[in-house]
Formats: C-alpha cells, structure tokens, sequence
C-alpha cells in the first residue's frame, strides 16, 4: 500500500529493491495483466522477473500446496491481521477436472495477498526452491475424494 488514493510506482519499486537486498530474492512472479512500469525498473535493476497467468493451468498446483502446507503447519504469515482477513475473504473456482484457482469475482472482499502468495509459490515450484510434497501428507491424502477442499467449514488455523 502506498499512501494517497493513486498507486505510487516509485514507492512500490524502492520497496522491491529494498526486500530484494534484504531477502536475496532471486526471481519476482508477477500477475502479466496490468504489468506495469514497476516490473520493468524491477528488470532493469537486474530481477529475475517471471510473468504468472492467473488461470487453472497456472494456479491450481501452488493453491493446493498452499493448502498442504497450511494443513502441515508449514504455511506461517505471522498472525498478520490482514492476511488473515484475505484468507477468510478467498473463494475458489474449481473446473470440470478438479483444477482451481483463486477466485476474486466470488470472494467475499480483497484477496490480494492470497493471489500474491500464490503466485510467488507458482514461481518457487517452477523454481524447485521449495520443499519437494511429502506423499505421506500431500493434498489428496488430506481430503482424498473431496470435492469440496477449498471450502471449508470453519475458519482455517493460520
């Protein structure tokens, strides 16, 4: 967020290279629609900078290894109060073949940080930075059979 009611590209850019020295990041998944000039002075400054289509193809494998993770206590967001209330808004479309993706229509209000998190998972997986599924403790045997796994009926423990 930046202050003012317009979207300041200078100030989303100064924190981009601010956390990418402070974390070492190595590659910034980004939604492609509405790129903008902020991932191009990303680039320019020398990022990795991957676009992410927001479609089943692309979505649904880091949005059920959110879930895996979360449901192994893996998935940690500090108790940060608006992610949580993101978490709680989320609503997920899920296709005739079991794929999903966030769904921002059908949410009950913003859920940006989910589709950012989301994203940059999609980018980790393609990556290999993150940890390889346990089958032991994968999504399916989670909710084996569920078609419903993306609604639960209470509020997730994160």
């Amino acid at each position: 967020m930046t202050p003012g009611e317009v979207l300041d590209t200078a100030a989303v850019s100064a924190r981009i290279d601010a956390d990418a020295q402070t974390f070492k990041v190595q590659s910034i998944g980004y939604d492609r629609w509405g790129a903008n000039d902020v991932t191009k002075k990303a680039a320019d400054g020398g990022l990795t900078m991957v676009g992410v289509g927001q479609g089943y193809g692309s979505l649904s494998a880091p949005l059920k290894e959110t879930l895996r993770l979360t449901k192994v206590r893996r998935m940690v967001h500090g108790g940060n109060p608006v992610m949580r209330w993101m978490i709680d808004n989320l609503a997920v479309a899920m296709d005739p073949s079991g794929n999903v993706k966030p769904d921002k229509a059908a949410a009950a209000d913003k859920i940006d940080g989910v589709s950012a998190l989301v994203t940059a998972l999609k980018e980790c997986m393609d990556a290999e930075l993150v940890e390889k599924p346990n089958p032991a403790r994968s999504v399916s045997s989670v909710a084996v059979g569920s078609s419903n796994i993306f609604r639960p009926t209470q509020r997730l423990n994160l």
